[in-house]
């Protein structure tokens, strides 16, 4: 929820609305990939599914190990740290006082 108003702070406040909208949109994106990726690693159709096809390791009709389950869940881990290198380079902007008419 902290997008929104780090968003709302970088821009005029006329384009707040226009702001919130994008934030929104980039919040469904990301949240659409972070649940699609786990279901294409388990459903044998994602990329690492392709590269075991193609050194040999899989045979047959996928099939849920511990280590596909372990492939899935690691976009979590994986968009957590991207957020934190993200979040490092996020600056204060120290917003001067807006005039609410």
């Amino acid at each position: 929820m902290l997008n929104f108003p780090i968003g709302a702070d970088l821009v005029p406040v006329s384009l707040i609305g226009t702001s919130a909208a994008i934030v929104n949109a980039i919040q469904f994106i990301i949240g659409g990939i972070m649940m699609a990726v786990p279901g294409r690693v388990l459903s044998g159709t994602g990329l690492i599914a392709r590269v075991q096809e193609r050194v040999g390791q899989l045979e047959g009709p996928p099939t849920g190990t511990v280590g596909d389950y372990q492939w899935a869940l690691a976009v979590i881990p994986i968009t957590l740290f991207l957020a934190c290198l993200l979040f490092l380079a996020l600056s204060e902007t120290y917003p001067k006082e807006q005039s609410k008419s």
